[in-house]
């Protein structure tokens, strides 16, 4: 009987860790179209050209959140889809990036997810958390150089290709 305990325990956590797994970014799921985005995020709106132009990895984002509060800071929020017009990742960023915003984001994503698979820290910080069909990542970078602050908070599809 102690043969079959290990293998049905480490089931059970696997299945508990799996459940974790937010499969796209809040109510949008990987897969889905930019209707099913828009119908599933109210916020979502097509970026007219009103808003500045967003591409991520020479991408351009069609759909987005202008503004979100998460927290304490202002993000804004853009949808990638893949050839297909498929969800594939979502990036978000905000105009105020700093240590303490990356601090706080960084603990609202450890309280939701648990602790990442993989952290740095100093002036390129940044935390990964990795699920079967999701990865996050939260990124922030500081050059003293040039005094440029940035903090990204993106959460992708795992070996999806984007247009």
């Amino acid at each position: 009987m102690r043969l079959y305990t290990l293998p049905i325990y480490m089931m059970l956590v696997w299945s508990a860790c799996a459940a974790d797994d937010p499969g796209g970014w809040t109510a949008a799921k990987w897969g889905m179209t930019i209707d099913q985005v828009r119908a599933a995020v109210p916020d979502a709106q097509i970026l007219t050209g009103n808003e500045p132009k967003r591409t991520i990895n020479g991408v351009l984002s069609p759909l987005g959140v202008p503004s979100l509060e998460i927290g304490k800071v202002t993000w804004s929020v853009y949808f990638l889809f893949d050839q297909q017009g498929h969800l594939s990742a979502v990036e978000i960023n905000t105009d105020t990036p700093s240590v303490e915003a990356y601090i706080q984001t960084a603990q609202l994503l450890t309280e939701r997810y648990g602790h990442p698979a993989e952290e740095t820290a100093g002036g390129r910080r940044s935390a990964q958390w990795t699920f079967a069909t999701t990865t996050i990542q939260l990124r922030y970078t500081y050059l003293a150089a040039i005094q440029m602050e940035t903090l990204w908070l993106s959460y992708t599809r795992p070996n999806a290709a984007r247009i």
